[in-house]
């Protein structure tokens, strides 16, 4: 898991790099936007916000952590279930 500052550790990162490797994403895996395969692994898990029906915010802890791979060259950013990965507990 992340590390005392709230950082995935050298493991955690190893541990996507791995998973990304044995799902078989290819090598050299193009932005939608930009076209380059350079990408990068955010170095904290984040965790979406639940919205209720009426918009607000919900001030819950509810929720699924993901790690954010972005673009190195324009900032596309999707997201990976960090439960899927291996990085949390279902």
């Amino acid at each position: 898991m992340v590390d005392q500052s709230g950082k995935l550790t050298v493991q955690d990162m190893k541990t996507v790099q791995d998973w990304i490797a044995r799902i078989g994403l290819p090598a050299g895996l193009g932005c939608p936007l930009c076209g380059e395969s350079s990408w990068t692994v955010g170095e904290s898990l984040l965790q979406p916000l639940a919205v209720a029906a009426t918009g607000k915010k919900q001030r819950s802890t509810v929720g699924t952590a993901h790690v954010m791979m972005t673009s190195k060259k324009c900032g596309y950013t999707f997201f990976l279930n960090a439960a899927i990965v291996g990085l949390v507990r279902p």
